[in-house]
């Protein structure tokens, strides 16, 4: 009898073996259907079959490190980047439990561009650091990284790791046009200037669709260095690529103002201003105003803020500007004092003081001076206050002029500053300045009488 019930434990042992080990084996091919299937949808891009798969699979098993990654990518391929990053995350974990770990700066890379995809910029440098703790010449984090923090203004930093990358592959050009803006951004322009340079006569085919925006920082560049008649050509170029006119024409309107070409620069503004949407026509006009008053081209500083003025009256301080310049508009005749063609200025002050050649004693850009037998004639070019500095100037420069019984003037039209009036300079001198200045200049010359 006991070698019967021997028996039967024995049978009953090997048949639940059998059984648990036909539910394992089932359990493997199940599992090895399941992967191959997963990874024939996902390279047929049928994200949604895979994580639908995936997910089922994980519901009666325990979690395994491809499935999760499988879904990772699906979720990434569906653009569900919150959701991929949830997965790729998770398949960290299961990636060190499994000790694979050769995927695991893949991972990181691929979490730091979906971090940046939904603008998480500091999480995603995170994991591209993570990379490079390990792997610091890794191209792809060293690129993407050095964007991002470009991007957030570390630019010391960005430029590191783009150097480093270019050391390794010195023909690519998105990472060269980033190091070009940096290098740009902190005022090196002529490194810029230089890697664009290289660029342009690379002929490299990727270059194409980069060379417009390589053209329009290379104009930036010489601007910036004050190299205008460099700018000029570059900003021509590009005047026929409208998406870029916001940008082309008040730099080059500006670059020929600088560059002394100003009726170039008058029938640029004039031809193609209206060409600028209106909310950021009253930028480029007001610079291009204060570029010209700057080059001490008043009246047209002046008409140009009136544009300003008309289409934003509230823009700035071009208010209060107009407030100050309405006296030049209001009073045409002055053009011929305030002009910076010399010859101009010359007839226009000749005859009204009856002077001729030899009259003209002085000259510099502020003020000239003006000497007859009995008058010296100060005449204050600028419009603005004469300062004390400049006073001091003027005395200085009179006294090489000066005769006992010589009566001196100074012609300004805004006057002086306040504390000049304090000067024992002042008080020899009589100040003609505002309405006494416009009524004087605006009489008929003498030639007319």
């Amino acid at each position: 009898m006991e070698v019967y019930i021997i028996i039967f434990f024995l049978v009953f042992i090997a048949l639940n073996v059998v059984i648990f080990g036909s539910k394992w084996l089932l359990s493997l091919v199940h599992t090895d259907f399941t992967f191959e299937k997963m990874e024939k949808l996902l390279k047929e891009k049928k994200f949604r079959e895979v994580v639908d798969l995936g997910l089922k699979y994980m519901g009666s098993h325990s979690s395994s490190f491809i499935i999760v990654y499988y879904i990772a990518q699906s979720y990434e391929g569906l653009f569900q980047f919150r959701h991929a990053i949830e997965s790729y995350e998770k398949s960290l974990v299961l990636l060190a439990q499994e000790n694979k770990g050769a995927l695991r700066l893949e991972i990181y890379n691929k979490l730091g561009d979906l971090y940046a995809k939904i603008h998480d910029n500091e999480s995603a440098i995170g994991y591209f650091n993570l990379v490079l703790q390990e792997n610091s010449r890794n191209l792809k984090a060293l690129y993407l990284s050095a964007k991002l923090l470009f991007e957030l203004k570390r630019y010391q930093k960005a430029q590191e790791r783009l150097e480093t990358y270019v050391n390794f592959k010195p023909k690519e050009v998105a990472p060269l046009m980033l190091l070009a803006r940096i290098y740009y951004e902190t005022k090196e322009h002529q490194k810029s200037s230089a890697l664009l340079d290289r660029l342009l006569l690379s002929g490299e085919d990727a270059l194409i669709a980069a060379n417009e925006d390589a053209i329009l920082l290379l104009a930036k560049n010489h601007f910036a260095l004050k190299n205008y008649d460099k700018a000029v050509p570059y900003l021509k170029n590009l005047l026929n690529k409208r998406q870029m006119i916001d940008e082309t024409i008040p730099l080059l309107i500006l670059s020929l103002i600088h560059d002394k070409k100003i009726n170039e620069a008058q029938l640029i503004c004039r031809d193609n201003i209206v060409l600028i949407p209106m909310d950021k026509r009253s930028e480029a006009l007001y610079q291009t105003a204060r570029a010209l008053f700057e080059e001490h081209e008043i009246y047209e500083a002046a008409r140009t803020w009136k544009q300003v003025f008309e289409i934003n009256s509230k823009y700035l301080d071009v208010k209060d500007i107009m407030a100050r310049f309405q006296i030049f508009l209001d009073n045409p005749i002055l053009e011929n004092y305030f002009t910076t063609d010399e010859a101009l200025f010359i007839d226009f002050i000749s005859k009204r003081f009856s002077l001729i050649a030899e009259n003209f004693v002085f000259k510099e850009k502020d003020f000239w001076i003006v000497k007859t037998s009995r008058d010296l004639f100060v005449l204050y070019r600028k419009a603005d206050l004469i300062s004390s500095h400049t006073l001091d100037e003027i005395d200085a420069r009179v006294k090489d002029y000066f005769q006992v019984g010589t009566n001196i003037s100074v012609y300004s039209l805004f006057g002086m500053e306040q504390n000049c009036k304090e000067y024992s300079f002042y008080k020899r001198i009589e100040d003609i300045s505002l309405e006494a200045f416009v009524n004087f200049f605006s009489k008929p010359d003498s030639s007319e009488e």
